[in-house]
């Protein structure tokens, strides 16, 4: 509750949006969408290995397109590398380079 209503008092939103597949019913990507109340929303895009090339564009579009009502930018810090053409075809530049580090358990 104190998340919902902190989100509610400064404008904030958060949608989360899933895709799964449809074999095995097990989930292979998400986005995460952080409405904000300007000057800019944040899109969080998380797709399992195998299916990285056959979502990175249908998932972005899926949140270009709720977003398609805004009127300011879209924020997704993102791996260097991955997703990389269909952010570019979709508009997308960078504007920052960031550091990821990662560790495999």
């Amino acid at each position: 509750w104190r998340r919902w209503l902190t989100q509610m008092a400064s404008g904030q939103h958060t949608e989360r949006w899933a895709a799964v597949d449809v074999a095995t019913g097990g989930l292979v990507g998400l986005f995460r969408i952080s409405l904000m109340f300007g000057p800019v929303d944040h899109l969080d895009l998380l797709i399992h290995p195998d299916w990285q090339t056959r979502l990175e564009r249908p998932m972005l579009v899926a949140a270009i397109r709720r977003l398609r009502e805004r009127h300011w930018p879209v924020r997704i810090d993102h791996p260097l590398g991955q997703a990389e053409a269909p952010l570019r075809e979709l508009g997308f530049c960078p504007t920052q380079s960031l550091l990821w580090m990662q560790r495999t358990l």
